[in-house]
Parts: C-alpha cells; sequence; structure tokens
C-alpha cells in the first residue's frame, strides 16, 4: 500500500467510531478557525451510521463541542431510491442528526438522487455541489471524507474496473452495483483525492480478508480503494481487530 496511508487499530467497532469521531472534531474545528467551513463528505453503511450517532449523542463528548452550524454535509454516495427509502444514505444520515438540535443545524446537501432519472440526479448534484464548493476549480478542497470499505475493494460507490474509475472531469458518476444490481451516483475519485483528510474505516471479520490484500497489493483499478491517493495529505485508515486480524501475520 502506499506510504501516504496511516493505520490506527482499535479494539471494537465501538471503539473506531469514537476514534474517528474524535479525529472528525479536531478536523473540523482547525478547519473552522482557518477557513470558517468545514466540508465533510460522509461514507454510508453500518458503522459510519455508528460514527454519525456518537457524534450528535447529546450525552457523549462531541455533540457540544462540534461546529454543527458551520459544517456543510455532503454524501459520498447514494442509491438511487426514494430518500425515505431502507437503504438511502440520506435518510440514514438524517435520523442519525435527528438525536441533536445542535447535529440537525449543519447543512446536508441533498437529494443526491431524486424522482428524476439517474443522468438528470448526477447533473443536479454536480450543479448543486459546484455551487457550494466553487465552480471555477477543476476540483474543489473538500476538508475530509469518509470512507468505507466493501468486500472486493469497492469504495463509495466506486466498484472494480468500473468506467467511473477513469473520470477526469465529472465531480459525480453514475455506477451500478452488479452485486445488489442498484444504480448508483458517487463522487470520483479526483474530487476524494484532492481533500485535506481522507478517513477510511473498516470493522469486523468479513473484512479482514480484503484489508490485507489492500495494504499489500499495488494501485488497480480492480481494487478502488487502492486509488485512494490524495494529492496532499494523508489517507487514515481506521480498523477494529477484526478487520485487522491477517495483518498481523503479514
Amino acid at each position: 500500500m502506499t506510504p501516504a496511508w496511516q493505520l490506527e487499530v482499535q479494539a471494537s467497532a465501538a471503539d473506531v467510531a469514537s476514534a474517528v469521531a474524535s479525529e472528525l472534531l479536531k478536523l473540523a474545528q482547525a478547519a473552522v478557525t482557518a477557513r470558517g467551513r468545514f466540508t465533510l463528505a460522509l461514507a454510508g453503511g453500518k458503522t459510519p451510521e455508528a460514527l454519525y450517532q456518537r457524534l450528535a449523542d447529546p450525552e457523549g463528548p462531541f455533540e457540544a463541542a462540534f461546529p454543527w452550524l458551520q459544517t456543510l454535509l455532503v454524501l459520498g454516495d447514494e442509491r438511487c431510491v426514494p430518500e425515505t427509502h431502507p437503504d438511502s444514505n440520506a435518510r440514514m444520515v438524517r435520523e442519525a442528526l435527528q438525536r441533536s438540535s445542535r447535529a440537525q443545524s449543519a447543512r446536508l446537501l441533498t437529494p443526491m438522487v431524486s424522482h428524476s432519472t439517474p443522468a438528470t440526479a448526477r447533473e443536479t448534484y454536480e450543479t448543486r455541489l459546484r455551487a457550494e464548493l466553487g465552480a471555477q476549480v477543476a476540483w474543489p478542497t473538500l476538508d475530509a471524507v469518509l470512507l468505507g470499505l466493501g468486500a472486493d475493494g469497492h469504495t463509495a460507490s466506486l466498484f472494480p474496473n468500473a468506467p467511473a474509475l477513469s473520470e477526469q472531469l465529472l465531480w459525480v458518476a453514475r455506477t451500478h452495483s452488479a452485486e445488489t444490481h442498484t444504480e448508483r451516483l458517487t463522487l470520483t475519485l479526483p474530487l476524494f483525492n484532492s481533500a485535506r483528510a481522507i478517513l477510511v474505516i473498516a470493522t469486523g471479520h468479513s473484512k479482514a480478508s480484503i484489508v490485507e490484500t489492500l495494504w499489500q497489493a499495488p494501485a488497480s483499478a480492480a481494487l478502488p480503494a487502492s486509488l485512494v491517493q490524495p494529492t496532499a495529505g494523508n489517507v487514515k485508515m481506521f480498523l477494529d481487530q477484526e478487520a485487522a486480524a491477517m495483518l498481523a501475520r503479514t
């Protein structure tokens, strides 16, 4: 794996959520101090959901300190389903943020997918992103990106050998999951790689094999997560002991 990647192993998935929440709090406070705003691309999935719930927990250590009012949240990817659908990332994020009135003051740029066609939804979300992040720049600089890791090496909705992996112009691309037969939208690699910080999260036994492969294999379109190589800064990967189990023998 590229030396730009750093690794942090926690005891459990809950500990991963707390560690990433702490990292995001530091990044958010620094961004607001330096630029007056914190921009964050969100990941979907169970571990990110636990993270968002942890951040927005009024009884926890992060909710009161996080600069929600100065935060812009964008979706890293989304399935082409209504926001009320159980598989909607936007629904999951909204429900997590509803734990706190402070957290609800963050701006969540949705919908990524609407009742229009995927092609129109893609164009609409890209237009909204450009209006928020700088229409005149080739690639905006998000303060932070959260990414998950699929068992096949995909991240966001960038799947192995997908045409979207070679996208060099669009900020948002259409993709297709062969496993679930669903149409999706995703932010593209150059946009992710332009971020100031990239945090990758993987937990559980089911991720141990792909984590080992990712750590050893050269970058290739067959392993999309390996193409997460920032133009500046580092990628930090957060694992629990189960996901890191096979690294101990490499």
